[in-house]
């Protein structure tokens, strides 16, 4: 659970007790930490773009690029692909660029809901056979699941809940993209080869995850897609290997 709250051996901590319990969460970041990091291409731009999706999960609001234009142009374009909303402030012939994170006043709830909601309706379309823009919403639940990181990170920060009832969010939510990569990455390409039992158990036991996670129930529901996980893993590779 600590790795979940982004602690690492020498993390400094806040520690609360209220009479009954001991609360640990991170300290928060200083205002420059919190907003400002920089990062250098250098032609790699999906070690680049992997940084950007960090910082953006972290909280950070401002990232200055080192880049040539077309490289920050085609990291942008990549970039859009994985978080809601970001401003590139780019000039032709400059080595340095920014890119702005925007936020949204949403509840953790909220996205979290709208995760469940997607898988469902990307069970909904493999039950149809609809592969109509499936890939689109595979992109859009990845852009929702940064967001849901995002949001869960400053939560975890401000302190507003019990950091581990965020984990548990934080696990949902990473489940629910195994989930989602497995069937509508591909365009469900990648359940060709697999047994339609095993296609049916994990459907089954997402939805009734998935329930359980609607109706406030959110031991049953990580019990249940952790026996789905080395299931939809182990479906995952014998995929990979036709």
């Amino acid at each position: 659970w600590a790795r979940e709250l982004g602690l690492e051996p020498g993390s400094n901590v806040d520690m609360v007790f209220d009479g009954g319990k001991i609360v640990v969460k991170p300290q928060s970041p200083s205002e420059a930490e919190e907003t400002n990091i920089f990062v250098e291409v250098g032609h790699e731009i999906e070690t680049a773009l992997r940084k950007l999706i960090a910082g953006y999960i972290e909280g950070v609001t401002k990232i200055r690029i080192k880049a040539s234009y077309s490289e920050v142009i085609e990291l942008s374009e990549k970039l859009q692909e994985y978080v809601p909303s970001a401003i590139v402030v780019a000039k032709p012939g400059s080595a340095y660029h920014d890119i702005v994170f925007t936020d949204y006043n949403v509840g953790l709830k909220d996205i979290l809901d709208k995760l469940a909601t997607t898988v469902l309706e990307i069970f909904s379309r493999l039950e149809r056979n609809t592969l109509n823009d499936v890939d689109k919403l595979y992109q859009d639940f990845i852009k929702s699941y940064t967001l849901c990181m995002r949001v869960a990170k400053r939560r975890i920060v401000e302190g507003a809940e019990q950091p581990l009832d965020i984990v548990d969010d934080i696990v949902f939510a990473r489940y629910l993209r195994e989930i989602a990569e497995m069937f509508a990455r591909d365009e469900f390409e990648s359940l060709n080869n697999l047994d339609p039992h095993t296609i049916t158990l994990i459907v089954d036991l997402a939805k009734t995850a998935i329930k359980s996670y609607i109706e406030n129930n959110i031991d049953t529901s990580l019990r249940l897609l952790e026996k789905a996980s080395p299931i939809l893993r182990d479906a995952a590779t014998k995929s990979s290997d036709h």
